[in-house]
């Protein structure tokens, strides 16, 4: 975040007009949890995300969190979360996701800057620009 601009992981942004500007955590201690979700339920600062995907509000004010396999809410208070709905899913799969996201995304962005890099060198050394 910098200069009221929060940028989103998707490539979007947020301009944060509050003052002062803050973000704050209200779910998860940065730490990935178990497939399972296992021990998921809790209290919120205890509790660990996989993979947030979506969120959405009540009309009370609790928070719904799209987490890989699960849907979790967190209570209006920001004190409490359970788990209410669970996908079906393998740990083959998860493994399959993580190899996915850590290494194939990142071989992808290496190639991609290579070629985006090659392309600026052959521009300029042939004078286009």
């Amino acid at each position: 975040m910098r200069a009221g601009i929060l940028h989103k992981g998707d490539g979007t942004n947020i301009y944060l007009k509050q003052r002062p500007r803050r973000v704050t955590t209200v779910l998860g201690d940065g730490k990935a949890r178990r497939v399972d979700c296992r021990g998921c339920d809790g209290p919120a600062d205890d509790t660990r995300l996989m993979a947030p995907v979506a969120l959405a509000s009540g009309r009370d004010g609790s928070l719904y969190i799209g987490d890989y396999n699960f849907i979790r809410k967190l209570s209006s208070s920001r004190e409490e979360v359970a788990s209410i709905f669970q996908l079906r899913s393998s740990p083959l799969f998860a493994l399959v996701i993580a190899l996915i996201v850590c290494v194939l995304f990142p071989l992808v962005v290496v190639v991609v800057v290579v070629v985006v890099v090659v392309v600026v060198v052959v521009v300029v050394v042939s004078g286009f620009v």
